[in-house]
């Protein structure tokens, strides 16, 4: 979606509004998607594990290309937030990646999960703690190189604080209140 310029935009192929409750995601947030192979769609972001409740749960959407969901995805640990913050395709229209952090022993650790492209089920999930265990960590972002031969992840392993980590919208303007300088 464009804010400025609308009159330039691409026209919109669908939009899609459909409720995900009765699949137990509530309140659902994507923060990135992808275009994949074949033409369909996946986003990933967060949601909550339970109808009014405040854990985010980690989850990730398939839709057809005209927007149908084919299949959904999501944690359920109980442990405290899970969030994706990016998700890809791997070469030659392979499963899906998803990237974010979930909360392992009260801590954030950078987290990739691998979804299988056909019906979302998870092969497996890693994660990684700080070096220091009282830090708190995040994959933000995953890409491919140009040429498929290596995967780039982007992320931080050293946040004092989980509040830090709603920079990300999630859907809401996070907890941030000191003024972000950026270089001229």
């Amino acid at each position: 979606v464009k804010s400025v310029n609308i009159a330039n935009a691409p026209t919109v192929n669908f939009y899609l509004a459909a409720s995900l409750e009765s699949s137990d995601y509530f309140d659902i947030h994507p923060v990135h998607g992808a275009v994949l192979a074949d033409g369909s769609y996946v986003m990933a972001g967060k949601s909550l594990e339970t109808d009014g409740g405040t854990a985010k749960r980690m989850f990730c959407l398939k839709l057809t290309s005209t927007g149908t969901i084919s299949w959904g995805w999501g944690t359920n640990t109980g442990n405290g937030d899970d969030v994706a913050n990016a998700v890809m395709q791997l070469p030659g229209g392979g499963d899906i990646i998803v990237v974010g952090f979930q909360t392992v022993s009260s801590k954030f650790q950078r987290s990739i999960t691998k979804l299988g492209l056909s019906d979302g089920t998870e092969a497996w999930t890693a994660t990684w703690p700080s070096t220091d265990a009282t830090k708190n960590g995040a994959w933000e972002m995953i890409s491919l190189t140009t040429d498929g031969s290596a995967v780039l992840l982007a992320g931080n392993s050293e946040g004092s604080d989980q509040t830090e980590f709603n920079f990300k919208s999630y859907g809401t303007r996070g907890n941030r209140t000191d003024p972000i300088h950026l270089p001229t």
